[in-house]
């Protein structure tokens, strides 16, 4: 299903700016942008419910400040420290737009969550979108023809992610959804629980350390379910810097993926090719006002769960290799799956 011009709150959109697509099946109906091939609304339907946090208005999407909330994130995701890209005996400067100036963050202001996507192919619980990334756009060097692709299978959305550059350059897709599962003002009352085994610490400018500290005897583990705000509200993570979780996870490559959160009557599990998970419990949260909501979007109005390789990957050694090239094409899954609790 395809929708233009005017969308059901009554709002008059820009002709040939925004689209809405539609995909559903008996369990949930999904909406996208095209401009950041942008999750844009989730709704359960045997709940009667959506469960994603989604801009009123439509302006919002070009904001990098607002969130960006539901869109495709690259050409890389999350933190490039000082903004300095290094690699293959070249140097590339970037916006530092993150943590003021001290990295550049999720592509910079006009990364891929603020570019036209166009619709590739359209079924009715599927959906591609394509978009070609120029050579140097925001400063990243090499063309890149970029695919994502939505379907739903059951209670699960599956995205993946296609990548063809014509010379080497770094890729690190992922999806910025906030999710919302109760409906409730806040998601301090959801549950989570994770085996992930390491997070990646921040120097004092929230600049990726380089370091893996094991989660067991931190704050920041999350094997046994625990409510957010027991997590979010501890001293360690009320610092200005975090204002609870926004860090970046590793998952144990040794056992099977554990990534569940709970809010009231339904559950989102997650599983992913990717190695790692940035969690953001919206410390930062921006204000402006949301559809499906009487309330703006407050701090701690969502978790996104943002599966990706490690954070500042390109800057360190040791972390995975993101520099993809005509050889080496992108390839990436993640796996959002939400069902009903199931009462014991």
């Amino acid at each position: 299903m395809f929708i233009n011009k005017k969308i059901s709150y009554n709002q008059t959109i820009m002709d040939d700016m925004f689209k809405i697509y539609i995909i559903e099946n008996d369990k949930h109906r999904v909406s996208f942008l095209n401009i950041g091939a942008t999750i844009y609304e989730w709704y359960v339907k045997s709940k009667k419910r959506h469960v994603v946090l989604t801009n009123a208005n439509l302006s919002d999407y070009f904001d990098s400040t607002k969130g960006m909330l539901g869109a495709t994130i690259g050409r890389v995701a999350n933190r490039i420290k000082d903004g300095i890209l290094a690699f293959d005996n070249n140097v590339y400067f970037l916006e530092t737009n993150f943590d003021h100036g001290a990295n550049t963050g999720h592509g910079g202001n006009n990364g891929f969550h603020t570019r036209p996507f166009v619709m590739q192919s359209i079924e009715s619980d599927r959906i591609t979108f394509g978009y070609v990334s120029k050579h140097m756009e925001e400063g990243f060097p090499g063309e890149v023809m970029v695919y994502v692709h939505y379907r739903l299978d059951g209670d699960a959305l599956i995205i993946n992610y296609e990548a063809y550059s014509d010379q080497r350059t770094p890729i690190n897709l992922t999806n910025h959804t906030y999710f919302n599962l109760s409906g409730e003002d806040t998601i301090l009352n959801h549950e989570i629980q994770s085996n992930v085994k390491y997070y990646l610490p921040y120097n004092d400018k929230k600049q990726i350390a380089g370091t893996k500290m094991l989660v067991m005897y931190t704050p920041y583990i999350l094997l046994d379910k625990i409510k957010l705000a027991d997590v979010v509200m501890q001293k360690e993570l009320q610092i200005p810097m975090t204002n609870g979780l926004d860090h970046c996870y590793m998952f144990d490559p040794d056992r099977k993926q554990l990534l569940r959160v709970i809010g009231g009557d339904l559950e989102l599990n997650v599983s992913t090719s990717y190695p790692a998970v940035h969690i953001y419990t919206s410390g930062f949260a921006s204000k402006q006002a949301l559809k499906n909501s009487d309330e703006p979007f407050n701090k701690y109005r969502g978790i996104a769960l943002e599966c990706q390789y490690e954070s500042d990957a390109v800057s360190h050694k040791y972390f995975s290799d993101i520099i993809f090239g005509p050889d080496r094409p992108y390839k990436e899954e993640i796996r959002y799956e939400i069902k009903p609790v199931i009462k014991k």
